[in-house]
């Protein structure tokens, strides 16, 4: 009879077990949570996919041994989020920024990038063959493109993907200019200044980069500021062009937009503390 209790109780044991492991496996809830935990700790744990590095010379006249050129340098570093959905997210942005469209992959951007600028390049093949056999050159038609695409970190774990472009098309000299596009690491939102400033504080945000802009070019005050020639005679905007930094929000202002070429980039940073004032109650 003791043999029997035993063997009874084993068992009522294995059955509740099978039981359990039935339950677990038919809770929809419990199941998604398992996968997407296995999901992200799979995506962090796999190979990083490497930087996209293309280098590419497209003649205008492929028959002419002297022929103007294409030029086109990228280098574009991978973009790699907390889980597969906020990284897919991501780079459809980035990728939308590059082309207008939403290629589904980086390497898949770079490409569309390169036919899109041959096409328009070519669009000088007919004038440059009418005018070929003059002694005039031709140099100003060599034209070159580069971008280069950075991942960092900052506030909130916010990751910025900085894009910084170079191009030159003719004339006296080239243009860069950068693009910051910044994603929640959770979901890949695309993060914009309004989600963490509060509504109705344009006026003092402009005047904290006025501070800002004071202090980049160490003068006094704005009509020093214009009567030296360092920017524009002309209200100060915000950027969009912002980064999430550690201790300070970072306002990018590319070459042209406030003062002159010879100026360049122009990078006013605030610190969060002199924002905290203006800043969302969650965001802070």
């Amino acid at each position: 009879m003791k043999k029997c209790g035993i063997l009874a109780y084993v068992l009522i044991l294995l059955a509740a077990c099978t039981g359990k492991k039935n339950i677990e496996e038919n809770n929809p809830a419990d199941q998604k949570a398992k996968e997407t935990v296995t999901a992200s700790a799979s995506l962090k744990e796999s190979p990083q996919p490497a930087t996209i590095t293309i280098s590419d010379s497209i003649p205008l006249d492929p028959g002419d041994s002297k022929s103007p050129a294409l030029r086109v340098d990228l280098s574009i570093e991978p973009l790699v989020l907390n889980n597969i959905a906020a990284t897919e997210k991501a780079l459809n942005e980035i990728s939308y920024t590059l082309t207008g469209k939403e290629t589904g992959s980086l390497e898949a951007a770079c490409r569309m990038y390169v036919d899109n600028l041959t096409q328009e390049y070519k669009r000088n093949l007919p004038d440059y063959i009418n005018t070929r056999g003059a002694e005039e050159s031709h140099y100003w038609l060599n034209y070159y493109y580069s971008v280069t695409g950075k991942q960092s970190s900052g506030y909130k774990g916010y990751t910025t993907y900085m894009l910084s472009f170079e191009e030159y098309t003719g004339g006296a000299h080239g243009y860069n200019y950068n693009i910051s596009l910044s994603f929640d690491p959770e979901s890949g939102k695309d993060i914009a200044l309004g989600d963490v400033i509060m509504e109705n504080s344009e006026d003092k945000l402009i005047e904290l980069l006025q501070e800002a802009l004071t202090g980049h070019f160490k003068v006094k005050d704005r009509e020093e500021l214009v009567k030296n020639g360092y920017i524009f005679d002309k209200p100060l905007f915000i950027s969009k062009n912002i980064v999430f930094g550690e201790k300070s929000l970072k306002f990018i202002y590319n070459p042209y937009e406030i003062a002159c070429y010879a100026s360049g980039e122009i990078i006013l940073e605030v610190e969060y503390e002199k924002l905290k004032d203006i800043m969302k109650k969650d965001a802070f």
